[in-house]
């Protein structure tokens, strides 16, 4: 018996399932419990909390393209000013 890829499950959870992986899922246990298994990782997935970077990275990533270009052998390379932050620059 073929069931359900993960493709079928994800447009099932979606509402936009095909009618066969609709009417399979109906009547295969295994594929229902993998449909449920989807829900409960969404869910969790949904219940993380929301991490976002520090404002101030800037001076960290300056000191690293600074450090990474002082290493490097290509010292002709034109490019933007690290020292100057994105926001600035025009």
């Amino acid at each position: 018996m073929m069931h359900c890829t993960m493709d079928d499950l994800l447009a099932l959870r979606a509402g936009e399932g095909s009618a066969w992986a609709r009417q399979h899922a109906a009547g295969c246990a295994v594929c229902r419990a993998e449909l449920e298994a989807l829900y409960q990782r969404v869910a969790q997935l949904k219940a993380l909390p929301a991490r976002r970077p520090a404002r101030d990275r800037w001076p960290v990533v300056r000191d690293a393209v600074l450090a990474e270009r002082r290493g490097s052998s290509c010292s002709g390379r034109s490019g933007a000013n690290p020292s100057t932050p994105p926001s600035s620059r025009a």
